[in-house]
């Protein structure tokens, strides 16, 4: 990064003052996708995970991979054991319990079976998407995101907030549809058109 300066610039064939300008100032606005690839590149992860992160987080997408590394695992940049890999890399010690870990888990199952279909999945589905993925104690991570209203449990069956507050409100607007449609039904509705 510190040879990316306009006279180093200048020193290539064809390049002009106001073009140089332009690449170093393009080089400053993208250091913070530099920092994501080059945590990425050092711990064994696929840089292109980096894209996939600053476009999920924006431009703070360094400080949230690296205050909790499970946070890749909702914007879909690594899969479980590369999130794994990364955040060995970024911690000095986890515990096989780990809360931040349980909770990425049970939000990235239900964000893989929404992608398959399923916006609301059994919570024995969840639990068994832990277990699949050495997490110890499943159900501690269900009931603590459930308890910080990441995701909301209706009678045994898990949604995240964000697509069980969509179908309410998806739901809502149909009903008042169908109220608004069934009184347009209505003979004397009819006759007054006619």
């Amino acid at each position: 990064p510190d040879d990316v300066t306009v006279e180093n610039l200048l020193g290539i064939p064809g390049n002009s003052r106001k073009r140089a300008e332009r690449l170093v100032l393009a080089f400053q606005e993208a250091q913070h996708i530099y920092r994501v690839a080059e945590q990425l590149i050092i711990a064994g992860c696929e840089p292109k995970a980096a894209a996939i992160a600053i476009n999920f987080f924006g431009a703070s997408a360094y400080s949230i991979i690296t205050e909790d590394p499970w946070s890749l695992l909702a914007c879909g940049a690594l899969d479980v054991a590369a999130t794994d890999r990364f955040a060995l890399f970024q911690l000095d010690e986890i515990s096989p319990d780990e809360p931040r870990r349980g909770h990425a888990l049970v939000q990235w199952a239900l964000r893989q079976g929404a992608r398959a279909g399923s916006t609301a999945l059994p919570r024995s589905t969840v639990g068994q998407a832990l277990e699949r993925n050495q997490f110890p104690h499943p159900e501690s991570a269900i009931i603590e995101v459930i308890e910080e209203g990441l995701v909301i449990d209706f009678d045994d069956f898990l949604a995240l907030e964000n697509f069980a507050s969509a179908e309410a409100s998806i739901a809502l607007c149909l009903t008042r549809l169908e109220e608004a449609a069934s009184k347009l039904c209505q003979p004397e509705a009819i006759a007054s058109v006619a």
